[in-house]
């Protein structure tokens, strides 16, 4: 019992974990924040791309608590008393460094910076979105803008 009690409080905070991590693609929309809303559309071409990586402003604090809580349990299970407690300490040093690197790499993601110049104005504009969409110099694109001045680049 105190095993599946021990198992199951560490794949929660693992999955609560890679909850900590954005999307910026540019087909998909975040809920309740991003549809059934009206957006501006601009049409233009494509001016350049470049490759960047879109990084979480994660300072893996969360990570290293919740490894950490996660590793003193599970050594907490290894061997009685004395080493009982060793196992627990050193469960926790190991689980919460492991936790701060899982953070920290869950908030980093491959992206574009989309230069485009709009037709109606011939204003060059750039937006960074994740890299699930790959555009090239030239091709038209529309880029939608949403009341908060977010915006995205699409086809």
């Amino acid at each position: 019992m105190r095993k599946t009690i021990a198992v199951s409080l560490v794949c929660i905070m693992l999955c609560g974990l890679g909850g900590c991590a954005s999307n910026y693609s540019g087909t998909q929309y975040a809920g309740h924040s991003e549809t059934r809303q009206a957006q501006t559309v601009q049409y233009g071409h494509v001016v350049s791309v470049q490759d960047v990586m879109i990084e979480e402003n994660q300072n893996g604090t969360l990570g290293a608590i919740g490894g950490g809580v996660a590793g003193g349990v599970l050594g907490s299970l290894i061997g009685h008393g004395r080493g009982s407690v060793v196992a627990s300490v050193g469960g926790a040093v190991l689980g919460a460094g492991a936790g701060y690197l899982a953070e920290k790499s869950l908030g980093k993601q491959r992206g574009y910076e989309i230069t485009v110049e709009l037709d109606n104005t011939k204003e060059h504009i750039s937006v960074v979105q994740g890299a699930d969409i790959s555009f090239a110099e030239g091709e038209r694109v529309r880029v939608l803008t949403n009341s908060n001045g977010s915006a995205r680049v699409v086809r």
